[in-house]
């Protein structure tokens, strides 16, 4: 088989992990349904009696804040409604319910779901019907159905468990598609930037490649001024708002490059306008992952967190592959000069219309922050939300481990998804450009379907596990990937150097988004992801592109590569010493969290 031949047939591999992604999303369709029918035909059915329409006191307080949550209806289930409802204070009919309001019959269908539930952890009210695994409810003697109305009460378990399983799906799609197009809006500028770089600096320039990535770097500085003003700006005013401005930003800047004169018509105000351009983006990019993060993890379902928030990388790497897209369907169409002159200027403003149209997605989405925790934001009763006095004297402990978390994934990142790609680039920039761009394409593109599997591990066998595999992995291969892969002529080599890579990188970027989640309450949550997230990524990920270029022109390679497998090393002491495998965490025991800081 030709070396063509053989690269082609390389490209079913992205198909047959397709298959592998549709076959969880299969186990998780099939799983949630027959965890929804075990949890329920475990209720024992007994005639009903006059007992049924009283509160029985075995319920104690599980039962009385379920009453407060649905207005004291608690009692014999209801025929039409398959709900348990009971005498309300006022002594009215509870059946009237579902006939009064078909909405507070769907809400008293979930909330009673949990009266009497003994789950193996003594998990109160709804969270016994939140968890994957199966637990056995048994109502008091008082509560106990008939086989007909648990019959019904089964039959509205189910299409409760299905929507709220589509309802999850639908808005972390509609959450992650802003996130793709964001991220796309970043990594445009990193795939075309060999091809604009003329267009914005003089091409006697020696420097203008070093030049065109520090201004790549430059924009990290704005990455954490980004993550403050719209971390607080979440905090207070509610995840998909900040979201929808985010993209907003990133879209007019994209348009403002796009058209852009060169530098040999407007002189030096190219290069200005470009960096300004730039730096609003990294504004905008700094508060889309702290919000994106916190979104997606907040929507996503208890003991399925690490596989539906998986997804915020998913869009994040999608980015890059739809920009190598870009540019192979340029390549496959166009000449180098033709995209030089004003292919990539399409490729920016492909970014910008696709911005518009998420921005009327977002505005569709679910709110993941309570009304009430936003109202008392905006009323000034909840001084604390989004507070950067809050994070730094009460949460500066989880800030700062987010800090370290990130540090060495961040840089990992961007040296094996950046510079990596760049390398194989390079290798065949001759007459083989085609070449290099379908091997980063694949490349990229099994790494973005690599995050549902190591998300969907993580559900099992724990957060910490994959984070030391990802440290110890980059601890050990980093330096052979920096000095072996420029040295590789052979496409298949280059691409399996890259591909083990991504393998290792999985570890964290299929569950960094929901692990820094985790570690902050919900009034700070978006602050704190963001921020921490920002200044790691400003220290050491988006500097690294530059100082590899500044290494690859001193020969100070192997110094680069010591640097980065040594600032891994010390996220691995991290993952290793300070995080908790299944642990209690703030989205999912908020009360025990609280409970250990004390007053």
């Amino acid at each position: 088989m030709s070396d063509e031949g053989g690269l082609w047939l390389l490209a079913l591999g992205p198909t047959g992990a397709t298959a592998l992604y549709w076959a969880l999303y299969r186990y998780y369709r099939n799983t949630d349904k027959s965890h929804a029918f075990e949890r329920e035909t475990t209720v024992e059915a007994q005639p009903v009696t006059g007992s049924d329409r009283k509160v029985d006191e075995i319920k104690g307080t599980r039962a009385s804040r379920i009453s407060g949550e649905n207005g004291g209806r608690i009692g014999r289930a209801c025929s039409r409604c398959g709900a348990i409802p009971g005498e309300r204070p006022d002594g009215t009919d509870p059946r009237r319910c579902c006939e009064s309001n078909a909405q507070f019959a769907s809400r008293t269908r979930h909330a009673n779901r949990c009266i009497g539930v003994e789950s193996d952890r003594g998990l109160p009210d709804r969270s016994c019907h939140d968890r994957r695994t199966p637990t056995r409810s048994r109502l008091p003697p008082g509560l106990r159905m008939s086989a007909a109305d648990s019959s019904s009460a089964i039959e509205g378990t189910q299409l409760d468990a299905r929507a709220r399983l589509r309802r999850s799906v639908s808005n972390t799609l509609k959450g992650s598609a802003g996130n793709l197009v964001e991220w796309y809006d970043v990594y445009v500028y990193s795939v075309f930037a060999s091809y604009f770089e003329s267009q914005f600096f003089s091409p006697e320039d020696k420097n203008a490649t070093l030049f065109i990535w520090a201004i790549f770097a430059m924009t990290f500085l704005m990455r954490p001024i980004g993550a403050w003003f719209f971390g607080r700006f979440a905090d207070r005013h509610g995840r998909r708002l900040a979201l929808t401005v985010s993209v907003t930003i990133m879209a007019t800047c994209s348009f403002a490059i796009a058209i852009t004169p060169t530098v040999a018509t407007i002189g030096v105000a190219a290069p200005i306008v470009l960096l300004l351009a730039r730096l609003v983006q990294g504004f905008a990019t700094g508060g889309e992952y702290g919000a994106s993060a916190t979104y997606m993890s907040e929507a996503a379902l208890p003991g399925r967190r690490g596989f539906l928030s998986s997804f915020h990388y998913v869009t994040l790497v999608g980015g890059h592959v739809l920009a190598q897209t870009t540019l192979l369907v340029m390549l496959t169409c166009l000449d180098a000069g033709q995209i030089a002159q004003w292919g990539w200027r399409l490729a920016f403003a492909i970014g910008g219309i696709a911005a518009i149209v998420v921005f009327w997605m977002r505005r569709t989405m679910d709110e993941s922050l309570g009304s009430d925790a936003i109202e008392a934001a905006r009323s000034g009763r909840a001084r604390t939300s989004g507070s950067m006095r809050e994070l730094l004297v009460h949460q500066w402990r989880p800030l700062l481990l987010c800090f370290l978390i990130t540090a060495g994934g961040t840089l990992a990142f961007y040296t094996y998804s950046v510079i990596g790609p760049k390398m194989i680039q390079s290798l065949f920039a001759g007459g083989d450009a085609m070449t290099g761009v379908v091997i980063n394409l694949i490349a990229l593109t099994f790494l973005m379907l690599l995050q549902p599997v190591g998300g969907w591990l993580s559900d099992g066998i724990g957060r910490k596990r994959l984070l030391v595999f990802f440290g110890i992995g980059g601890v050990l291969y980093t330096g052979f990937m920096v000095l072996v892969l420029p040295q590789q002529t052979h496409w298949l080599p280059a691409f399996v150097m890259l591909a083990v890579a991504f393998v290792i990188l999985t570890g964290y970027t299929s569950i960094n988004a929901v692990v820094k989640a985790e570690l902050f309450p919900t009034h700070v949550r978006a602050l704190g992801v963001g921020l921490g997230y920002a200044l790691a990524n400003s220290a050491f990920g988006g500097t690294a592109p530059l100082l590899y270029q500044a290494a690859l022109r001193t020969g100070h390679v192997i110094e680069f590569a010591i640097y980065v497998t040594l600032v891994i090393a010390v996220s691995l002491f991290v993952y290793v010493f300070f995080l908790e495998n299944k642990g209690a965490n703030w989205l999912d025991d908020a009360e025990k969290m609280s409970s250990r800081r004390g007053p």
